[in-house]
């Protein structure tokens, strides 16, 4: 529904969950990436880094 209302919103999921099939569903409707929630914080900030920048190329 995010997406819908906001087509440019940049969507990072947390998750407690290891369930792929949930991360893949999120990732099909839109997410930008995944964050689980027992990642460690350095990670987590790698992921967002990532994430935004490949983000930001597409414009």
């Amino acid at each position: 529904e995010i997406i819908d209302e906001f087509p440019d919103a940049f969507i990072i999921m947390l998750t407690s969950t290891a369930d792929m099939e949930t991360v893949e569903n999120c990732l099909a409707y839109g997410a930008a990436n995944y964050i689980r929630k027992d990642t460690p914080i350095e990670e987590m900030k790698k992921i967002i880094k990532e994430t935004w920048a490949i983000y930001k190329k597409r414009g």
